[in-house]
């Protein structure tokens, strides 16, 4: 019975964001209301079963040895759908970690502004999603590249955020530990 009521609060806060998003893409606007409903409570089951029961149905969730990266470009902070996409990656991050899982958190291209100690005007609410995610023993790397082509050294991140090279192998050692990876 608590997953079944579990599922349905998951079920109503995914339609809720689902609606929120599309509000803010105007697709709401081109879809008959029925449509939209039927739509967003598809999705939202689909959503439900893929993420939240860990496993239950679905076998590639249920590999407790399969790391799970969130990886997540974006991140532009003159972009309000990128810097929205950014804190959902981050939140996702956070409740996977919270549910047990091994979560990895690679940051590349805009997602690189992330990383930095002090970050710029409109990623403020980012910050605390990653202190977080850190300060609960999850592993971050941010691309050393994507960082100096944000303005940023090694030595403007976050404490616990490492910079990683092409070369140096790191990505390659989570990705090949049957990584699932979610790209935001």
């Amino acid at each position: 019975m608590l997953l079944i009521h579990s599922s349905i609060v998951q079920q109503i806060l995914f339609v809720t964001i689902f609606h929120i998003n599309c509000n803010m893409s105007n697709i709401k606007n081109n879809l008959p209301p029925l449509t939209y409903l039927v739509v967003a409570v598809i999705a939202g089951g689909l959503f439900t079963s893929v993420l939240f029961f860990n496993g239950q149905s679905n076998p590639a969730f249920a590999q407790t040895n399969s790391n799970l990266v969130v990886h997540i470009k974006s991140g532009n902070p003159e972009n309000k759908d990128d810097v929205h996409a950014a804190k959902m990656g981050l939140t996702l991050a956070n409740h996977f970690q919270d549910t047990g899982r091994n979560v990895t958190v690679f940051l590349d291209v805009n997602g690189a502004n992330l990383a930095a100690n002090t970050p710029k005007s409109g990623l403020n609410e980012t910050t605390p999603l990653l202190k977080q995610f850190i300060g609960n023993k999850g592993s971050v790397y941010v691309c050393s590249e994507c960082l100096t082509d944000a303005g940023y050294s090694p030595t403007d991140v976050l404490s616990g955020v490492v910079a990683v090279n092409q070369t140096d192998g790191t990505m390659l050692k989570v990705l090949n530990n049957n990584a699932i990876v979610i790209d935001y």
